[in-house]
């Protein structure tokens, strides 16, 4: 229900996002044959370029389920400075590539860092550089007990500060439940978050969110933050 208007939004505009990625593919075999063409009249060394290079689309997407600290930088690098890891089924993350034993101390790490300060600075000898400022990532994970209790026991994980960046929610099992049809479109709070959702959505994403708009914390939050961090140590 929370993820709804911004799944439609994401499914709308990655529909889009493939038909430009076919237009700029095209135009960029056009672009290939227009200096052939050049280099027959002209010369190879003497070809006139003169052609417009068009801009490669930038990703949309906002959302994933799954991840690794590789595809999450390149995800930065060619799409939106604010996205989120949403997922119900959290042994994708948990139990997959970015999570074995020899990955985790990375991937918590980078993270961290990413959490803290907002930046990716990476070098690599085969992809180069790339420098990405004001960038946000929130992450929801849940998952069965079973499966996220041997990533919180691991001393590395701990170690690196992971998950003191995580409000770490385990509730207690409810009473048995009975059947109740709920329909979340009947809710007028929900339609009016719903709404609000679509509104935010449709405001252009900046390059840099460090320019955008900033939740303060209330006297009474910043309390409940000094006493989690105070329970953490």
């Amino acid at each position: 229900v929370v993820l709804r208007p911004i799944v439609e939004w994401q499914e709308k505009a990655n529909t889009e996002y493939q038909k430009a990625r076919e237009a700029y593919a095209a135009r960029q075999e056009e672009l290939k044959r227009e200096r052939r063409k050049q280099r027959c009249s002209f010369g190879v060394n003497s070809a006139p370029d003169g052609l417009d290079e068009p801009e490669p689309p930038r990703a949309p997407h906002r959302l994933c389920k799954d991840m690794t600290v590789e595809g999450l930088r390149q995800s930065f690098v060619s799409g939106a400075p604010a996205q989120g890891v949403f997922t119900t089924e959290a042994a994708s993350i948990l139990l997959g590539h970015g999570f074995t034993p020899e990955q985790r101390a990375k991937t918590s790490a980078v993270i961290s860092d990413l959490y803290s300060s907002g930046t990716l600075s990476v070098l690599r000898a085969s992809g180069g550089r790339f420098e990405k400022y004001g960038l946000r990532l929130v992450m929801h994970l849940a998952s069965q007990p079973e499966i996220i209790g041997e990533v919180l026991r691991d001393p590395k994980m701990a170690a690196s500060g992971l998950w003191p960046r995580f409000l770490l929610a385990w509730p207690e099992l409810p009473p048995e439940r009975k059947h109740k049809k709920w329909v979340a479109a009947q809710s007028k709070i929900v339609r009016e978050y719903w709404q609000r959702c679509t509104q935010l959505l449709e405001l252009p994403m900046p390059e840099n969110c460090n320019s955008g708009l900033v939740i303060e914390l209330s006297p009474e939050a910043e309390a409940a933050l000094g006493s989690y961090f105070e329970d953490l140590e």
